[in-house]
């Protein structure tokens, strides 16, 4: 499957806010890539961590937003979170629509606010993963000005996820 230069930073926004925000709840990313021989995604973010059911729930919204953001502007709207969301559904149980599920939560619509705080640092690592195809933790935490080792529990993450102070801008 070939993707068009929409489809591709599409993918780049959605792929980045996940790590982004995976990263912010103190997950390690393994790797974030585009993946456009998929059937069924363009793109991965991996990461380790013992995360809660709220932040997994967090991260897996953050890639419709992000993709959401990039697509309709500022703060997108719940219906347009939603027409990207539909399509999130994948055959083994592994998208973001599947993960939102299994959280067995309400959505958590407070990432619609910490992306739009973090758009600077989604923008950085979605620029990097469009030239290189990857990105990783490294990539991520500067992007957000954290330290790569416990980063989430910085002053800095800690002001990022409150929304007082948006990502040094690269």
């Amino acid at each position: 499957m070939t993707m068009t230069v929409r489809e591709r930073a599409a993918a780049c926004a959605h792929e980045a806010a996940h790590a982004v925000v995976a990263a912010l709840h103190g997950a390690r990313i393994d790797t974030v890539t585009l993946t456009p021989e998929h059937p069924e995604r363009f793109g991965r973010c991996t990461y380790d961590g013992d995360l809660t059911a709220s932040a997994v729930a967090a991260v897996a919204l953050a890639g419709p937003v992000g993709e959401a953001r990039l697509t309709y502007g500022k703060s997108p709207s719940v219906r347009e979170i939603r027409s990207v969301l539909d399509g999130q559904c994948a055959d083994d149980g592994s998208g973001d629509y599947d993960h939102l599920i299994a959280s067995g939560g309400p959505l958590p619509l407070e990432v619609v606010n910490l992306i739009e705080t973090c758009w600077p640092a989604v923008s950085t690592v979605a620029r990097k993963l469009n030239r290189d195809g990857h990105a990783d933790h490294a990539t991520v935490c500067a992007a957000l000005g954290i330290p790569e080792t416990d980063g989430h529990l910085s002053a800095q993450a800690a002001a990022i996820r409150a929304g007082f102070l948006p990502p040094p801008t690269r």
